[in-house]
């Protein structure tokens, strides 16, 4: 990587070390940050231009707080990140038990919680930011409305068929102009 020198090196170490276990990175749309998900649970934003942790943290505890109470159980680990396509604010945090949270981190509180009865593996948004589709352990993926956390948009799809098999790992939402 261009430009790193044995201090940002140093900095690396000494973010890897006091996490240990970071589960999933990603990076906001301008590159400027990188949240980073723990097996714990928090995300903390690494800003890269100074490579300096900020002081805003997401905590799970802040955003079990914000869910309702049937939801209101250990998530597990964050598992997946996505940043919303066209409002760099809104962040969807996906949780290992299979909770996904539309969090505002400009007004740290939770906008919407969507629930899957199976382990979460990835995220992604489709381009309007009006849906995203989250993939999971059983070889299945679900389509959301972002704005109706009541029930998934399409019910869950396992297209290699209809018995669980190897997991979805990643999912990306590719679209093309027509």
């Amino acid at each position: 990587m261009p430009g790193v020198c044995y201090h940002d090196s140093f900095i690396w170490d000494y973010i890897i070390l006091k996490f240990k276990n970071i589960s999933v990175c990603c990076l906001t749309k301008n590159k400027e940050h990188l949240l980073i998900g723990t097996e714990i649970g928090n995300i903390f934003i690494l800003d890269l231009k100074t490579f300096q942790l900020l002081d805003q943290i997401i905590y799970q505890d802040v955003v079990m707080q914000n869910v309702p109470d049937d939801f209101k159980v250990n998530p597990g680990a964050v598992e997946a990140i996505a940043v919303h396509p066209t409002n760099p604010d809104k962040v969807l945090i996906g949780y290992n038990r299979g909770l996904i949270v539309l969090w505002d981190n400009k007004n740290s509180n939770t906008d919407q919680t969507y629930n899957s009865t199976q382990q979460l593996e990835s995220l992604c948004w489709h381009r309007n930011g009006e849906e995203f589709m989250s993939a999971h352990i059983d070889g299945s993926y679900i389509v959301w409305n972002a704005s109706d956390s009541t029930t998934p948009k399409e019910s869950a799809l396992t297209p290699y068929g209809p018995f669980p098999c190897k997991a979805i790992s990643k999912v990306e939402w590719k679209t093309s102009k027509s």
